[in-house]
């Protein structure tokens, strides 16, 4: 089977072209991928797009591959997305960013930003890292 899609990358402008050969099953299972592949980029959008519109101030927007170590209070196991590290933060005021862990579907409170400790601000792979972009150290209900 050779699976290929055609899709456009809304943040890095590319366009990846893949085409679907092979048997009608092999065929349905490729469309499948293919369309969870797209509610995954689309729910990204959303998230990102939301995150932006509450805040109060400046756009922040995540920054994948990146981390914030040794700032680590809570750990929240169970986020299928990252919009739930998010409303989590809000609502502790020690939480200053977050670390998405992707291949855990976890969040990572942390109490400083990038800014505040930039040699903790480190690369990671499997993570990406969040600003608080509004009301940081107030509490949020």
């Amino acid at each position: 089977m050779h699976l290929s899609v055609l899709f456009f990358n809304h943040y890095r402008t590319t366009v990846h072209y893949i085409g679907i050969t092979g048997s009608k099953s092999a065929k349905i299972m490729a469309s499948q991928c293919v369309y969870i592949i797209a509610v995954f980029l689309l729910c990204q959008k959303a998230f990102v797009d939301s995150a932006v519109e509450e805040g109060s101030g400046e756009a922040e927007y995540s920054i994948s591959g990146m981390m914030l170590r040794r700032h680590i209070y809570k750990k929240i196991t169970g986020a299928p997305l990252g919009n739930v590290c998010l409303q989590e933060c809000y609502r502790d005021v020690r939480c200053q960013s977050f670390n998405y862990v992707i291949s855990k579907e976890t969040c990572e409170l942390n109490n400083r930003t990038k800014e505040a400790r930039p040699e903790d601000f480190v690369p990671n792979s499997d993570r990406y890292y969040f600003k608080r972009d509004k009301d940081r150290g107030k509490l949020m209900c």
